[in-house]
């Protein structure tokens, strides 16, 4: 009962978080706001990277809304 309490649980969890797309970024650190982790000069696709001297990161979305560079937002 316990176990199929907690696997519920946990699915419940995973489920409220949105899913991150692949980026490059120059650089991902920790922020205070918004809380967590943010990319800088982030642009989508994430793929050959480190040719463009980039990072490899998975971010929520991108800000300012609309563009297709600028800060990555909740970063992994």
């Amino acid at each position: 009962m316990f176990l199929s309490a907690l696997a519920a649980l946990s699915i419940l969890a995973m489920g409220t978080q949105a899913a991150c797309r692949p980026m490059c970024c120059d650089a991902v650190v920790s922020s205070i706001t918004p809380a967590g982790k943010v990319g800088l000069g982030c642009s989508p696709g994430g793929i050959d990277c480190g040719f463009s001297g980039q990072i490899q990161a998975c971010c929520v979305r991108i800000s300012p809304v609309g563009t297709q560079t600028g800060t990555g937002i909740g970063c992994e």
